[in-house]
């Protein structure tokens, strides 16, 4: 049990103010629901004089992380890499990753623009070659092949 001391007692001298309010406020409701369900108009005046005190507000949860930069583009890349010729759906890849369809078709739009990934149908895509010398698989974080940007996408 906590100490007691002056600021746990005032601590405790607030809680029960603000509960006799709101034990106060819940007497005022009773009492014009039981006038309202014996037949009289309920008073909107009143009853908004007793809804307009403000409630404490209860605190957030902490954000969630973030990913690491560059998890995104990791985990789309090993799908598509396992998936093969037959490629992979952006509701799939979505509902794995738990982000939004929105957010993978952004991904697969940007990198079909720089030839990364072709597009086999509506929502599906594959990687455009699956040789190492891909450049997604440097963003991917494969720190073993130092691979030459392709000549479609060379400056």
């Amino acid at each position: 049990m906590n100490e007691l001391n002056t600021d746990t007692l005032k601590k405790l001298l607030s809680l029960t103010k603000k509960k006799d309010k709101l034990v106060a406020q819940i007497t005022q409701i009773d009492q014009m629901l039981s006038a309202f369900s014996a037949g009289s108009d309920i008073d909107l005046a009143a009853l908004q004089a007793v809804m307009s005190v403000k409630t404490p507000k209860i605190a957030k949860g902490s954000r969630r992380k973030r990913s690491p930069k560059g998890y995104i583009d990791q985990e789309i890349h090993r799908m598509l890499q396992t998936a093969g010729s037959a490629g992979v759906s952006v509701s799939e890849i979505s509902r794995i990753l738990n982000k939004s369809n929105i957010q993978i078709s952004g991904w697969f739009s940007k990198n079909s623009k720089e030839g990364l990934v072709d597009r086999i149908s509506k929502g599906v895509y594959r990687l455009a070659t699956m040789s190492p010398t891909n450049p997604i698989l440097e963003v991917a974080g494969d720190q073993g092949s130092h691979a030459e940007e392709p000549q479609h996408l060379a400056h």
